[in-house]
């Protein structure tokens, strides 16, 4: 791997496990400085999201931006947090997600995967069943069954807790499933836009999040997933 295409990945999914990845980390020291310095900039991103919008922010302020720009999109986001610490900023995303005064964490950290990797995006291929098995261990699961195709899976934070994300092709198109043990929610609760439809729901060991288009059965691929995987405790 060169150093074109570590920063090409490192920009994509900063925590890749790859072992060329990670020999190329070791071995650059150039590179290794950027890695850092994107994760850096990835956990400001985090703290910036959980910050609550005033109840009075909404009246007067309407902030809409594409949920699904991509990497340019995440990289103009870090340089506004880094720029704005304590901002008060009230997010409004162009696919049309309503959000009203204060926006669960959950939900803030689900929104912003997804406009970091859009499903869209990378839903194209088949990861190997190693892979998958190696994501989903890492965030403390065991694969027992089948979960369908998947185009995708990868490791992230929020905040200091390992989650992964897996992009599965479903019925109507690509679906992201997120997994994020250690953030639990009090319920299950929907997320809704003119293009996506999604669902958070608890698990066991934190929470889980599942995003695809409209018509796209959620609520069946929520049940797959909790008879392919066991989570440990």
């Amino acid at each position: 791997m060169n150093c074109l295409e570590f920063r090409r990945m490192c920009m994509a999914e900063p925590g890749y496990q790859d072992s060329d990845y990670l020999r190329h980390q070791q071995e650059c020291p150039r590179c290794a400085e950027y890695a850092a310095n994107v994760i850096r900039g990835d956990k400001q991103l985090a703290k910036a999201l959980r910050v609550d919008v005033p109840d009075n922010l909404a009246s007067r302020i309407i902030l809409r931006q594409s949920i699904f720009s991509g990497r340019a999109e995440r990289r103009k986001a870090r340089r506004m947090y880094a720029l704005a610490a304590g901002v008060l900023l009230a997010i409004g995303l162009a696919g049309g997600w309503f959000i009203v005064n204060h926006v669960p964490e959950v939900d803030r950290a689900v929104i912003a995967r997804i406009n970091a990797v859009p499903a869209s995006r990378v839903a194209k291929g088949q990861i190997s069943n190693a892979e998958l098995i190696r994501v989903i261990r890492t965030v403390g699961g065991e694969l027992n069954g089948e979960i369908g195709r998947v185009h995708y899976a990868s490791i992230y934070y929020v905040r200091e807790h390992q989650c992964g994300q897996l992009i599965v092709q479903g019925a109507v198109g690509p679906v992201t499933i997120l997994l994020m043990p250690g953030v639990y929610i009090g319920g299950a609760r929907d997320l809704h836009s003119r293009e996506l439809n999604g669902i958070v729901v608890p698990t066991t060991n934190g929470s889980m999040a599942i995003v695809g288009e409209p018509g796209e059965p959620l609520h069946d691929i929520e049940q797959n997933m909790r008879a392919a995987v066991t989570w440990r405790l």
